[in-house]
């Protein structure tokens, strides 16, 4: 997914890219309720956002308590 994010593509006369940071977890392991599962999601997308953008970020605790 990465690499077909990283081409540059055409819409028209625009030249575009896209980029993408991905956060997330793994059940049953980092949390039990997909109302958890979301939030340590979230908080890993954040926390990989603040790192610096294009990363690939699980929710470890660090993760969490960077994002909040």
């Amino acid at each position: 997914l990465r690499a077909a994010l990283d081409e540059p593509f055409r819409i028209d006369a625009l030249h575009c890219s896209v980029g993408m940071t991905v956060g997330y977890v793994l059940a049953p392991a980092d949390a039990r309720t997909p109302a958890e599962l979301l939030r340590l999601a979230d908080a890993a997308l954040i926390a990989g956002k603040r790192e610096g953008k294009g990363r690939v970020q699980r929710a470890t605790g660090t993760a969490v308590a960077a994002a909040a």
